[in-house]
């Protein structure tokens, strides 16, 4: 599945806020998870960069259980 996330909630978050590890968007490192309305739910939508990754193709097991 190849989704996305136009109007992120976590947008709408002022500058102070932004520095969420998981969802801050001023996180430099940071995961930049984007959640959005569908309906009556949130989905949120991450794509692994590589250095969230433990080797091509695998994304850590820690990000995945804190997921």
């Amino acid at each position: 599945m190849n989704k996305s996330i136009e109007h992120a909630i976590q947008d709408e978050y002022p500058d102070d806020f932004s520095w969420c590890y998981g969802c801050g968007r001023l996180n430099g490192e940071g995961h930049h998870f984007r959640t959005g309305w569908d309906g009556e739910q949130t989905v949120t939508v991450y794509t692994p960069r590589p250095e969230h990754t433990a080797i091509p193709g695998f994304v850590y097991g820690g990000l995945t259980a804190s997921l």
